[in-house]
């Protein structure tokens, strides 16, 4: 069975105080950690990252990076 992962990570952490998918924590973006771990899942064949517009760019950027 194949499986696309949708990462939801739109939010802006107006609770929060700050854009908890950029906070870097221990060298990573918390919305890469998400990322990394299901893109090394053999069963996700693809992940669909539902950003704000104003993350768009960065996460872009980051995903493809690898």
């Amino acid at each position: 069975m194949d499986v696309v992962l949708v990462l939801l990570a739109a939010g802006n952490g107006t609770r929060f105080g700050a854009d908890k998918t950029l906070i870097d924590l221990a060298g990573r973006s918390i919305w890469r950690w998400s990322y990394d771990v299901f893109a090394a899942h053999p069963i996700i064949k693809g992940i669909v990252i539902v950003a704000s517009e104003a993350n768009e760019a960065t996460f872009r950027a980051e995903a493809l990076a690898g």
